[in-house]
C-alpha cells in the first residue's frame, strides 16, 4: 500500500512538473537611478508562477550562482528595486534566474561616465533567431579623450581591450595614459565635405535643410568611402581576443552609427531594432557638445547647428535603401564589400551572441 501511494505521489509530481509552462520569451530592462540604485523590470511569456533570483557581477561573463542572490522576487512582480555597494568606478551587470531554470542577463544601456557623450552598450538586442547580443562586449561612444579621473576608473572597469577610433587625423589623439586600453586601432574616415559644412556653419550660411541633406548624403557616401575601414573593423571584431571593443568618433553618431548598423545587421538583428539603436543618440548626445558657440548667432544658424547634432531615422534609412537597390540586401553588401563570408558571419555571431 505504501509503495502504491509513493508511486502515485511521484506520478502526480511528474505530471505537475510537465504542466509547468516553459518560458519561451523573456524581456528585461535595467535603469540606474544612481551608482548604487537600480530598477529592473521584466516580462515573461507565457505567464508563469514562481520566483526570480537576481545576481550582480562586475563581469558579464562571471556570476556566482552559488552565492546568495542580492534579491528574490515573485515573477508576477515584474519589477525589483536593487541596491548595491556604492562604487562610482564600477559597472554592474545582473543575471535574472527564473525558477532556477531560465537565465537572462541585463545591464543599463548607457554607463554614466562624465565627459563621454553618447556612450552605450550594444548588448541586449535580440536577433531573429532569439539570440541576444552579449552585454559588456561591444560599446559605442563619442570622443573619450576628455574623461576625468573618476570617469577613467569607470571606463577602465569596462575592461576595454580595443579602441576603434574613426576620427579623422585632425581630431584624433592618443587617449590619456591612465586609460588602460590594450590597443588603439585608428581607422580615419576623411571626408572633405565634413570640414566644409562646419565652415559654412561658422560663416552663418548653413541652414537647417542644408544640414539635414548633408547628413543624409554623408551616410550614403559611407557606403563606398567607408568600405576599406569598415572591412578592417570586421577583421578586428573577428578576433575574440580583442574584446571588449569600443567604437568611437567625435560624437558617436555618424561613422559609429553606420558601423553599429553594419554590425547589428551581421548579427541578424531586425532592421527596426537597428533604427531604434541609431536614433538613441538623440537621448544620450549632449547637443551642446558641438565645437561652435552659436548662442549669439541668428536663429537660422542655431537651427542648423541643432540639425547637425540630431539623428534622424531617414539618414540611415536612405543609406540602407541605396544598399538594397545596389546589392539586393544588407547581407549581400556585407558579403561582397566587407568580405563577411557565411563562415566569418557565423564566427562573429558565436563571439557576440548568447
Amino acid at each position: 500500500m505504501t509503495k502504491h501511494i509513493s508511486k502515485c505521489l511521484l506520478a502526480i509530481l511528474i505530471a505537475l512538473t510537465a504542466c509547468t509552462p516553459k518560458l519561451t520569451d523573456i524581456e528585461a530592462i535595467c535603469e540606474n537611478i544612481n551608482d548604487s540604485h537600480y530598477i529592473i523590470k521584466w516580462e515573461v511569456w507565457p505567464d508563469v508562477h514562481g520566483h526570480v533570483d537576481i545576481y550582480a557581477s562586475t563581469d558579464p561573463k562571471k556570476f556566482d550562482l552559488e552565492s546568495q542572490p542580492i534579491a528574490r522576487c515573485k515573477i508576477s512582480d515584474k519589477i525589483c528595486d536593487i541596491n548595491v555597494d556604492k562604487t562610482p568606478q564600477v559597472r554592474y551587470y545582473f543575471l535574472l534566474q527564473f525558477n532556477n531554470r531560465y537565465n537572462y542577463i541585463v545591464a543599463t544601456r548607457a554607463p554614466r561616465i562624465k565627459n563621454i557623450c553618447n556612450l552605450r552598450d550594444l548588448g541586449g538586442y535580440e536577433n531573429e533567431q532569439k539570440k541576444v547580443v552579449k552585454w559588456g562586449f561591444l560599446f559605442r561612444s563619442g570622443c573619450i579623450h576628455n574623461v576625468d579621473s573618476t570617469g577613467t576608473k569607470k571606463l577602465n572597469s569596462l575592461g576595454i581591450r580595443t579602441l576603434i577610433d574613426f576620427n579623422d587625423h585632425s581630431r584624433f589623439s592618443i587617449p590619456d595614459s591612465g586609460l588602460k586600453i590594450g590597443q588603439i586601432k585608428h581607422l580615419p574616415i576623411n571626408l572633405i565635405t565634413t570640414s566644409h559644412i562646419y565652415e559654412r556653419l561658422k560663416n552663418e550660411t548653413l541652414r537647417r535643410g542644408d544640414a539635414n541633406i548633408f547628413l543624409q548624403d554623408l551616410f550614403i557616401t559611407l557606403i563606398d568611402s567607408g568600405k576599406p575601414l569598415y572591412r578592417e573593423m570586421f577583421d578586428i571584431l573577428l578576433d575574440e581576443d580583442n574584446y571588449p571593443v569600443i567604437l568611437s568618433d567625435k560624437f558617436g553618431k555618424d561613422y559609429v552609427g553606420f558601423a553599429s548598423a553594419l554590425i547589428l545587421s551581421a548579427l541578424n538583428i531586425p532592421e527596426e531594432t537597428i533604427y531604434d539603436d541609431f536614433i538613441l543618440s538623440n537621448q544620450y548626445l549632449d547637443r551642446r557638445a558641438i565645437s561652435f558657440d552659436c548662442a549669439e548667432c541668428s536663429t537660422d544658424t542655431q537651427e542648423a547647428a541643432t540639425a547637425l547634432m540630431t539623428v534622424r531615422k531617414r539618414q540611415l534609412f536612405c543609406a540602407i535603401r541605396r544598399i538594397k537597390q545596389r546589392y539586393g540586401s544588407l547581407q549581400q553588401y556585407l558579403r561582397e564589400e566587407m568580405d563577411l563570408t557565411p563562415e566569418k558571419q557565423e564566427k562573429l555571431q558565436n563571439i557576440l551572441l548568447y
